[in-house]
């Protein structure tokens, strides 16, 4: 059955211009079940970054893979105090679960001034015979017009 360690961590560079941007993701607990016809995701994830622009976005997205197949599921993102409050305002004026639907989000954060963010992640997938030989991973992407906040 697919597994992510308690405690693993992943760090993750991007770069813009000369100035970086760190993150790093701890599992700190988990749980990747089969149930039924149904594979059960539950899993405590702790993200640290630093220097995210106020119209820049993180994007953490869950994979289920093994060999030349894969799945993605619905990813959280982190955004800027500018992007986020875009967001928002989008979600209101459209109807919310389209949106988060439609752009296979499972949650979205405003970024926080500390940097750290506790995420409960709870979802769940149709099996399929070549998941129980796969691994549970994550890919990151992140995106701006204004990637890293240099105001500091």
């Amino acid at each position: 059955m697919p597994l992510v360690k308690q405690g693993t961590n992943t760090s993750e560079f991007f770069m813009s211009n000369i100035i970086i941007l760190c993150m790093k993701v701890d599992i700190q607990k988990n749980s990747v079940k089969r149930i039924g016809d149904q594979i059960r995701i539950d899993i405590l994830i702790d993200i640290y970054h630093e220097n995210l622009a106020d119209n820049g976005i993180i994007e953490i997205t869950p994979v289920m893979n093994h060999k030349n197949k894969k799945t993605e599921l619905p990813k959280l993102i982190i955004q800027g105090k500018k992007r986020y409050r875009s967001f928002r305002q989008v979600l209101r004026s459209l109807k919310k679960r389209d949106v988060l639907s439609v752009y296979n989000i499972y949650k979205a954060l405003k970024v926080k001034p500390s940097g750290i963010h506790c995420v409960s992640y709870e979802h769940s997938i149709p099996y399929e015979n070549w998941m129980s030989l796969g691994q549970f991973t994550f890919s990151y992407n992140t995106h701006s017009s204004g990637l890293l906040n240099t105001a500091n």
